[in-house]
């Protein structure tokens, strides 16, 4: 049930990619996982985005309190693609995130 349409079409633009679908994910309700070196390992779940885990739709459907979060996605740019400007849009980050791109933070 991957979702494709524009989700803030007040800020759509014409070169723009979604990134719904299948990502990794892991539940880190011990907040360990830099100690045990999630950033590079394979997560043990997959989740569909951008369902919450909560959600049945998402796959997980972990109706427990979740004290943090791994998601993982691979995606490629085109050099046309990264052309200019690069935004990239979290819809639903609940309290705080760490991002990183190509393992920088």
């Amino acid at each position: 049930m991957k979702r494709t349409e524009y989700p803030d079409p007040q800020f759509e633009r014409k070169n723009w990619m979604c990134l719904n679908g299948m990502w990794e994910f892991e539940i880190d309700n011990s907040k360990t996982g830099f100690e045990r070196g999630l950033l590079h390992k394979p997560l043990s779940q997959r989740i569909e985005v951008p369902f919450c885990p909560e959600s049945v739709l998402s796959g997980i459907g972990y109706t427990d309190f979740i004290y943090a979060c791994w998601y993982r996605k691979y995606f490629h740019l085109t050099q046309n693609q990264i052309q200019g400007r690069i935004m990239l849009r979290f819809g639903a980050v609940d309290y705080a995130a760490k991002i990183y791109i190509n393992g920088q933070y």
